[in-house]
């Protein structure tokens, strides 16, 4: 890799999980206590690509399938 792609890729890597953080933080300020991040970040990817497969949104939020079935129908009864 070349010293300016490892050098950004080094910052990113620095940069991000603040960044991460900093809008954790907000997210959990600013709502209801309705929706977990998980929950969140599955409504927004849903969102953006609504006809997307339970395999992709489970791919997506890092989670197994039997996991996010049960964080879908806890969406649906909410």
């Amino acid at each position: 890799m070349p010293d300016s792609a490892q050098a950004c890729a080094h910052a990113i890597i620095e940069v991000v999980p603040p960044i991460v953080q900093a809008l954790r933080m907000e997210m959990r300020a600013q709502r209801s206590h309705d929706l977990s991040v998980p929950q969140f970040r599955t409504l927004a990817y849903i969102s953006r690509h609504p006809c997307c497969s339970l395999t992709a949104v489970a791919d997506f939020i890092g989670l197994t399938l039997p996991a996010m079935s049960t964080l879908v129908n806890g969406l649906v009864e909410q």
